[in-house]
């Protein structure tokens, strides 16, 4: 074996374009690969940094709208007493808060978990102690854990920072002992996420409002558990079903239809990363694939060159798997360079990454991406399979070879004869063009997507909005119309609403109110459906520009406490009053009688591109509360807006600090990050499958035209131009390219469809992106092969004939 390696390293090394040019395009197709793996284990895949991660399992509440449902305090207090088959049980729930750094506050994002939460997971801190049930009890102080990003963010990794006081605004304005750092291993429970600060539940009393913690029915809890020692996941499972019915049972307000779902950790992150995740690793493969098919035509071309030497050592009484062998050990060194250097490069990428992300508005960006032994082990399986494959290829020819043939011409493998009959080569040219015609209409179809998330139809409009949230305790509705008014006195503001939230804030998708449908027989024996829901002032709409396709807004009718309408949306519409009018029925929310009084358009709720679902519109004024947003309309930058908001609110009044200020076209260009992140990832990976295609492309023509010099020699001396001589061969450029196109066709479709939860106001079926990606690609095709056919025809006749 030493010998093999000696010799494949001194044929490698005397060709070295030949070596450099298949390391090259292993190591981006590797590099590529390393960088979307990486992605992919750090938003899905990569498992909790806590002991036993492999029996960490999660509970989810379960209703008929959901099956992935989070749960209220109380339902995890009697999860963890009553459930046998599992232990350690936790509970964590996140939230925003503000933060006072140097006199100035800053939006953080901050995590409420059970006392026992770092305890029972196994969470090591990296500094200080973490708190515990035991350490809570008995009115202890105020502490905080921090997280690691946070701790290098705001204190600048300060060494001594457990025992310091630092002040968090939320509920109201409190001081907190600093207990403990994470871990940097340890960031959130979900993987591509992370927190600021975490408070044990006895905190809540500073940060938030004790009836969070005590209804039943108030749902933001994520809970985790391990199996207990001897259990499976379909006992859990039973258990938690007779858990769940008792509870429906004994609450039948909050809990009736209600019951658990236990999934392993590992499953749930597989769910999370579904068709998006495997849609990436298909079209990374793709590029892999090229590179091997574009190495294998190398290594052809090169075993070809190779004819008589192997022709000799087979009449000298070296057997075939001998051979196979040698050339299987060459393979095996392209292989480990381009590994070395790709692996270098996805190195590079996956710094590159965070680059990629979008922030949420008013915070800073997440994500954990790194080259680990994951992502090392996933690129060498590809290498190593891209090996056999490309290696494979050439050496198994070796077994079909004439060997007195192979003596008299020098060669292995022949051109083909006849019309039909192409080389093995043209064919691995015809499969990389189908290949790369796949990857380009995915490349293609991604970039429309992201294009209409900037242009399409939302359900309002893309209009200058500045969003002023608000929470405060003790306030009055006579405080929030006092503030309306002194926004809509600011230059250039044209109009100002209110709402609870703003359509695709990073938790408007938790507000929902129970609905019932008084007289509807249909629904009589159903549990009351959790619909989401916003409050919203009369104005709202129209800043908006969300129209209503039937009935009427809300109006001054509206003002009075007193109000009983509702505004519904179409999607609500067919689904509870299909084959009756909705407007003027009456449905109960939350145990109050209210009247449709009109239909609004579907709008996104929680992210761009989601599937329209029922919603409610209630009067703000007659649902008031304490937290609010502002939406300012104005004609000009709505972000220059910022600044007189915040003193607006100070002349309001002084003890008000907003949880966050920014604008609707942020929380636009935010929810539709994943669709931009998609669309540069292809963008990239189309360009690179298109260049390996065209160089494989270049690579056989130029070989074919040295393999036909004579020929073309004869026809040029002949009689025919240089311009004839030309079309020959892109004549046949052509038929390779159409070929392949037409086999990429249904393969591409077969693509698109896997990409379809990624798209957004594009089908996967897209006729512009398959018509671009046909015209672009052949236009490279015949660009690859006019390059060596017009090298060739500038060869004079004569001397190729007396050089044969």
């Amino acid at each position: 074996m030493f010998q093999d390696l000696r010799f494949a390293f001194r044929v490698l090394s005397s060709k070295p374009l030949f070596t450099l040019a298949a390391v090259t395009s292993l190591a981006l197709a590797i590099g590529a690969n390393s960088a979307i793996f990486g992605l992919i284990d750090a938003l899905w895949l990569r498992p909790l940094a806590v002991p036993e991660s492999s029996r960490i399992v999660r509970v989810f509440s379960t209703s008929h709208e959901d099956r992935a449902g989070d749960l209220s305090y109380p339902e995890f207090r009697d999860l963890r007493s009553q459930a046998s088959a599992l232990k350690d049980v936790v509970a964590v729930g996140g939230r925003g808060a503000l933060f006072d750094v140097n006199g100035t506050r800053r939006l953080v994002t901050l995590n409420m978990v059970s006392a026992n939460f770092f305890t029972a997971l196994g969470i090591q801190p990296a500094l200080g102690t973490m708190f515990s049930e035991a350490s809570r009890k008995g009115g202890a102080a105020p502490v905080v854990v921090i997280g690691n990003a946070a701790w290098h963010r705001y204190f600048g990794g300060d060494p001594t920072i457990v025992g310091k006081q630092i002040r968090i605004l939320r509920v109201s304005d409190a001081s907190y002992t600093v207990a403990a750092v994470l871990p940097a291993s340890f960031r959130e429970i979900d993987a591509g996420d992370d927190r600021d600060f975490w408070f044990p539940e006895d905190c809540w009393q500073q940060l938030g409002r004790l009836e969070e913690l005590e209804m039943r029915g108030n749902r933001w809890f994520h809970v985790l558990a391990r199996l207990a020692p001897g259990s499976k996941i379909e006992l859990a499972q039973a258990e938690l079903k007779s858990l769940g019915e008792r509870m429906s049972a004994a609450n039948s307000k909050t809990n009736r239809g209600r019951g658990f779902r236990v999934v392993s950790d590992r499953s749930y992150r597989l769910e999370q990363a579904g068709n998006s995740g495997l849609g990436m690793l298909a079209v990374v493969m793709l590029v892999v694939l090229i590179s091997a098919v574009n190495v294998a035509n190398l290594l052809l071309s090169r075993a070809n060159v190779r004819g008589k030497e192997m022709a000799v050592r087979l009449a000298l009484g070296a057997n075939r798997a001998r051979l196979i062998r040698q050339l299987m050990v060459e393979s095996l060194l392209l292989g480990a360079g381009g590994l070395g250097v790709g692996a270098m490069l996805g190195w590079w990428l996956i710094a590159w990454i965070p680059s990629l992300i979008v922030a949420p508005p008013g915070f800073d960006a997440t994500g954990d991406f790194e080259f680990n032994g994951r992502v090392l082990g996933f690129s060498l399986a590809v290498t190593l399979a891209t090996t056999l494959v490309f290696g494979l290829v050439p050496a198994l020819r070796f077994t079909r070879l004439d060997l007195v043939s192979a003596l008299k011409s020098g060669t292995i493998f022949g051109n083909g004869q006849g019309r039909w009959r192409w080389p093995l080569r043209n064919w691995l040219v015809v499969a990389e063009v189908a290949v790369a015609m796949t990857l380009l209409v995915c490349s293609g179809v991604l970039a429309r997507s992201f294009s209409k998330t900037r242009t399409a139809d939302l359900g309002f409009a893309r209009r200058q909005t500045l969003l002023v949230w608000i929470e405060e305790g003790g306030v009055t509705p006579a405080l929030y119309r006092s503030i309306a008014a002194r926004f809509a006195g600011l230059p250039g503001v044209s109009k100002v609403a209110l709402a609870i939230r703003a359509p695709l804030s990073l938790s408007s998708g938790l507000m929902f109110r129970r609905v019932t449908f008084p007289g509807r027989t249909e629904f009589a024996a159903a549990p009351p459906f959790e619909i989401k829901y916003n409050s919203v002032s009369p104005e709202f709409l129209d800043v908006m520009g969300t129209p209503v396709e039937r009935g009427r807004g809300f109006d001054q009718r509206e003002e009075s406490a007193a109000s009983d309408s509702v505004l519904i949306n179409e999607a609500m519409a067919r689904r509870f009053f299909a084959e009756v009018d909705p407007l003027g029925r009456a449905i109960e929310v939350s145990g109050k009688m209210k009247t449709v009084i009109g239909v609004v358009r579907n709008a996104p709720i929680n992210a761009v591109g989601e599937a329209p679902e029922p919603y409610l519109y209630l009067p703000y004024w007659a649902d008031f509360g304490a937290e609010v947003t502002f939406f300012l309309r104005t004609d000009g930058d709505a972000a220059a807006l910022a600044n007189p908001a915040r003193l607006a609110l100070k002349q309001t009044d002084a003890r008000i600090t907003p949880l966050g200020i920014t604008t609707m076209n942020d929380l636009i260009h935010y929810s539709a990050g994943r669709f931009q992140i998609a669309a540069e990832l292809g963008a990239v990976l189309g360009i690179l499958g298109l260049v390996l295609t065209a160089v494989g492309l270049f690579g056989v023509v130029s070989y074919g035209i040295s393999q036909r010099a004579v020929e073309l020699g004869i026809r040029m001396a002949l009689g025919a131009g240089p311009r004839e001589t030309r079309l020959l061969v892109l004549k046949e450029v052509a038929t390779l390219g159409v070929a392949g196109a037409a086999i990429g066709l249904p393969l591409a479709s077969a693509s698109t469809h896997l990409l379809a939860s990624m798209l957004f106001g594009v089908g996967p079926w897209d006729p512009p992106a398959f018509a671009g990606s046909a015209v672009l690609l052949m236009a490279v095709l015949l660009m690859a092969g006019f390059i060596p056919a017009r090298r060739a025809t500038a060869v004079a006749p004569a001397s190729v004939l007396r050089s044969a």
